[in-house]
């Protein structure tokens, strides 16, 4: 998701192993330019302002954080994403915290109860965005839950009889994936619902870093169990 980057999902699917996996790189994983530590968020700026590019500088960190090298790419802002979960409809979530966020462009309070929850446009933004969790590993829990909660829903509605639909969500992502590459992999993305699926969080730990609890993954050991998972 663009705009100070929230987080980057990255979703693998192996037909051959019969074997799917999602991971998320959060927004504030710990980056590197020029030599200098930054918030992923941070450094995102500085990758689209210099040489190497917005899209170059996403792929290289999904090699290095998980070993994967993307075939498609994606990128949405965050009301686009909350169109995204209004297209596709009947999303359920499993809430574990009860939360309260005043939206800044809704001017009015959002409360998510605890428990089983329908993931509309304005809950996904309030989950989303909202921060004051009582431990900091949470929000990375949620960004997974809901990124998984997403994929099983796009992965079942991507079927022949509603190519249209794809299209209607491709229009809210700046892409490299079109309507035609959808006949070329449609088998692979058909293959995730009977594969073994799972949400594999990456390895490492929060360090403050300029008065900002960043996350450092560590990318020899998320590589090795994604490695692992695989095989």
């Amino acid at each position: 998701i663009r705009n100070e980057i929230k987080f980057i999902c990255v979703v693998h699917i192996n037909k051959t192993a019969g074997k799917s996996f999602i991971t998320v790189i959060p927004g504030n994983s710990i980056a590197k330019i020029g030599g200098v530590e930054m918030s992923l968020s941070h450094a995102l700026y500085f990758a689209d302002t210099g040489l190497l590019g917005e899209e170059d500088f996403i792929s290289a960190t999904v090699v290095a954080s998980t070993g994967i090298i993307p075939d498609f790419y994606g990128n949405v802002d965050i009301d686009d994403f909350v169109a995204l979960a209004d297209i596709l409809g009947d999303l359920k979530y499993d809430n574990e915290y009860r939360i309260t966020i005043e939206l800044e462009d809704e001017n009015e309070k959002v409360t998510v109860p605890i428990g089983t929850v329908e993931l509309t446009g304005e809950t996904l933004k309030a989950l989303l965005t909202y921060e004051e969790y009582p431990d900091k590993n949470i929000p990375y829990q949620v960004l997974i839950d809901i990124s998984q909660t997403m994929l099983d829903s796009i992965c079942k509605q991507f079927k022949p009889n509603i190519i249209s639909k794809v299209r209607s969500m491709l229009k809210y992502v700046e892409t490299d994936f079109t309507a035609s590459d959808m006949n070329r992999v449609s088998s692979v993305f058909f293959s995730y619902e009977d594969s073994q699926k799972t949400a594999l969080p990456l390895l490492g730990g929060h360090e403050k870093i300029n008065d900002a609890f960043l996350f450092r993954i560590n990318s020899t050991a998320s590589v090795k169990k994604f490695k692992e998972f695989l095989n």
